[in-house]
């Protein structure tokens, strides 16, 4: 595979894009990375979580953002733009009953998230389309023509009036 990337305007994988709208709980992870930050001081558990994990691709026409949702209900999705931004809000459900079942084995992750993803200014913020399948999200923003560049001839302003 040729891949090319570019990290501008898009943020790189260690940076908190979670901030402190992140409260999954993800028992294997968290004892898996325990302790473990990244260079800015964030926790790695965010940062490999299997919820709201994304690819974000660029081709001549459009962005297409896909984001990893397993088991999350679509009922419990919410998708708004924000300027320039997307913003994801997911939740995933507990399914056991802590006060009757006896867990083994919890290694799967869930709670609430939320996530928000700056797209560049070409992108065209009124037209995007969403699809939710198979647990993943699909964005697909396309980019806007761009104007013909324009040239004029500007004054050159003295400061002396004349009356």
């Amino acid at each position: 595979h040729n891949f090319k990337m570019s990290l501008i305007p898009f943020k790189t994988l260690f940076d908190d894009n979670y901030g402190h709208d992140w409260l999954v709980h993800d028992p294997w992870r968290e004892n898996f990375f325990k302790g473990m930050t990244t260079a800015g001081g964030n926790d790695l558990t965010k940062s490999f979580s299997p919820l709201l994990t994304m690819d974000v691709v660029e081709n001549e026409t459009n962005y297409k953002v896909m984001a990893d949702l397993p088991g999350v209900d679509p009922a419990d999705l919410d998708v708004t733009v924000e300027g320039h931004s997307i913003v994801m809000k997911a939740e995933r459900k507990h399914q056991h009953e802590t006060n009757t079942d006896t867990v083994h084995r919890l290694e799967r992750s869930y709670g609430s998230v939320k996530r928000k993803l700056l797209l560049p200014k070409n992108a065209d913020m009124d037209h995007v389309e969403t699809h939710f399948t198979n647990g993943v999200l699909t964005l697909t923003v396309p980019k806007k023509a761009e104007a013909p560049a324009t040239s004029r001839k500007l004054a050159i302003n003295t400061g002396t009036s004349k009356a």
